[in-house]
């Protein structure tokens, strides 16, 4: 599916039941991260990624799928792909939304502040979207790579990813996103047909420093994780090659 030289109409065209699992599992996290809180929906989403990884990827979030687009090695995704991920992520958080209020009857809240519509929180929530998800990315960078993640056991793995997910979403009570511009969008989407626009006027900093923290994230990994982490193993093997060496000096 993921060629070069794709359009996005064929990779729709060819790929349409892997985005149909990336466009349900979408559906399925932001209708669970609406309406399950804490530690449920830490397994809640737990058991999303299982079910979607090996067929979508189970990124659920376009700031995950625009870091996938500009990475350089083997986890790369080609633009129309990416794009096409987006679209459908952008129609399910929405579709997820949508569903949440129809069971709630609650169109759901995006705000910050202890009032959740307080101006003097806008720095915080800059930093609370752009940092929570540099961890959050970064965790799923590290552990979709082979050579990085610290099992090769689906289930073990993918609980790091969820951990790292629910982590972020609840360590700042004062601003409600979610690390994810297309829940974010879904949200502002059931909040105004709840007669609540007037509460979306931070939907910018939902929408677009997620992606910001998404790069951050990239860069790191690239330029400092994975550059430790080939020092580390170049120094572990000329330490072990030394060792053997004074093992066959002393025979």
């Amino acid at each position: 599916m993921d060629r070069e030289g794709d359009t996005l109409q064929s990779v729709f065209r060819t790929g349409f039941l892997i985005l149909l699992f990336e466009f349900c599992g979408t559906i399925m996290l932001t209708v669970f991260q609406r309406m399950i809180p804490g530690l449920g929906f830490v397994f809640a989403y737990w058991w999303i990624v299982v079910i979607c990884e090996n067929i979508s990827g189970s990124h659920f979030n376009p700031a995950v799928t625009l870091t996938f687009m500009l990475r350089k090695d083997k986890g790369r995704f080609h633009w129309p792909l990416g794009f096409a991920y987006i679209i459908v992520q952008f129609i399910g958080a929405f579709c997820g939304a949508l569903i949440a209020y129809l069971f709630t009857k609650n169109g759901g809240m995006l705000g910050i502040g202890k009032n959740f519509n307080d101006d003097s929180y806008i720095f915080q929530a800059v930093l609370s979207e752009t940092f929570g998800s540099f961890l959050y990315i970064f965790v799923f960078l590290i552990q979709t790579e082979k050579s990085t993640k610290c099992s090769q056991d689906l289930a073990l793995w993918s609980l790091v990813i969820a951990s790292a997910l629910g982590s972020v979403i609840t360590y700042n009570g004062f601003v409600t996103g979610s690390m994810n511009p297309a829940y974010c969008f879904g949200v502002a989407m059931t909040m105004i047909m709840n007669g609540r626009g007037d509460h979306i006027k931070f939907i910018w900093i939902f929408l677009i420093f997620p992606f910001v923290g998404g790069i951050l994230s990239l860069l790191f990994y690239e330029f400092v994780y994975k550059k430790t982490q080939v020092m580390v193993e170049e120094d572990y093997q000329h330490r072990t090659t030394r060792r053997q060496g004074r093992l066959l000096e002393d025979e």
